[in-house]
């Protein structure tokens, strides 16, 4: 490899797997077609895996206090057989604490490496063991989040996760969880295996809400007129936030265009699509759903609030009109109901998956100042008082205002 933006280890053999680390803005370019194909090899990647969603959303956490590596491992055959996309960042300021993470930590539900079901995966685990090990003789922490219990790193993380690093201390801990369903064989089944209150429910709002207003469902599977529908879903998310107290994801010119973009073009791949509800001729409700590796996973939308449509629960109305619409999908086995603890998830999806941490800590007063302030960030986003007073002191936050 010849690019000036890319490391690579010294090349062996063609017969060896090998490891090489990918870095500068031509990265993602350079893996484009290996890691695209490596996203078909591999029966668990997911969207937050993806080539498209990761060098998209790199845009956000680029900048002088971030280093990405995208870590690739070649097998014997040349093929990519693996993805590693890390990014090694400084933390507080003169303090300089190095942590390694995932890209798109912030943005993304889960989170893994890609590795092909073919490969040799002894010798792929093995390169990225090494890489991790002889990295964290340069960092302060290592931190892997978002991991399910059916994720690569999650199976292996014994594997890569240094053990035996003098000052080294590695933590495994569950702290989150979401909510899924496999999908029965068609709607009625599934709706048979909700709780009579829950069925009852959805048919009493369901017929209300149909006899006192005018409702068009709607699912978009292209970027073809999408401009104003999505203006929609940035006023109508930032108006939901704004009345919880929170900052929301379009809070600002840059996030409104790079997320538009990533929409649009996972639109056009197929591993999304846009739900619309229209109540008397108002878009009401948007809802995005990715559609990868036969998952649907819901991930964010937008609705209005006008009191006399808000007591038919259209919220609860629409998502459940989603799942209709994806056991219609037979190729879609499993539905995902993505992060976040709405009252709601609880009563139409009855299985639950943890979510794990993976960290290796270096011994030291600067992890031990950054441990600290990362707990006590934690602390402070979860307060919805402390959240409250954040908000109230920065303002409303509209698309076109502070990032």
């Amino acid at each position: 490899m010849t690019s000036t933006d890319a490391i690579t280890t010294p090349v062996p053999p063609a017969s060896v797997s090998r490891l090489t680390v990918h870095e500068g803005p031509s990265a993602f370019d350079a893996l484009r077609a290996g890691w695209h194909a490596l996203e078909k090899r591999d029966s668990r990647s997911g969207i937050f895996q993806s080539h498209t969603w990761l060098s998209r959303i790199w845009a956000f956490e680029a900048g002088p206090s971030t280093h990405m590596q995208l870590v690739a491992v070649h097998g014997q055959d040349g093929r990519l057989d693996a993805v590693m996309p890390l990014v090694i960042e400084k933390k507080l300021g003169r303090i300089g604490v190095r942590v390694m993470r995932f890209i798109g930590r912030g943005f993304s539900d889960y989170q893994d490496i890609l590795l092909a079901d073919d490969c040799d995966r002894d010798a792929t685990l093995k390169l990225l063991a090494d890489f991790i090990r002889t990295h964290m003789h340069k960092l302060d922490r290592l931190e892997l989040t978002k991991l399910q219990e059916g994720s690569h790193l999650w199976e292996h993380h014994d594997r890569l996760l240094p053990q035996d690093i003098k000052r080294c201390t590695s933590t495994v801990e569950t702290y989150d969880q979401s909510r899924y369903f496999p999908t029965e064989p068609d709607f009625d089944a599934y709706l048979m295996s909700l709780s009579k209150p829950t069925r009852k429910n959805y048919r009493r709002y369901w017929d209300r809400l149909n006899k006192a207003h005018q409702i068009e469902l709607r699912t978009l599977r292209s970027s073809e007129q999408t401009d104003d529908l999505f203006n929609d879903l940035v006023r109508l998310h930032q108006q939901r936030q704004a009345e919880r107290g929170q900052r929301g994801m379009f809070r600002s010119p840059q996030r409104i265009k790079v997320f538009t973009d990533l929409f649009k073009a996972l639109l056009d791949e197929g591993a999304i699509r846009l739900h619309v509800m229209r109540i008397d001729g108002h878009v009401y409700n948007l809802e995005l759903v990715f559609y990868h590796n036969h998952i649907a996973t819901a991930y964010n939308g937008g609705m209005d609030h006008v009191p006399e449509v808000a007591k038919h629960s259209p919220g609860f109305i629409a998502m459940m009109k989603i799942i209709e619409e994806a056991h219609e999908d037979k190729q879609i086995t499993k539905f995902d109901l993505g992060l976040g603890n709405e009252d709601y998830k609880r009563h139409i999806a009855r299985h639950t998956q943890s979510l794990h941490r993976l960290s290796c800590t270096r011994s030291g007063i600067r992890s031990f100042i950054d441990i600290t302030h990362t707990r006590l960030l934690a602390w402070a986003h979860q307060n919805d008082f402390v959240q409250r007073i954040y908000f109230s002191i920065h303002g409303k936050h509209t698309p076109n205002g502070p990032s």
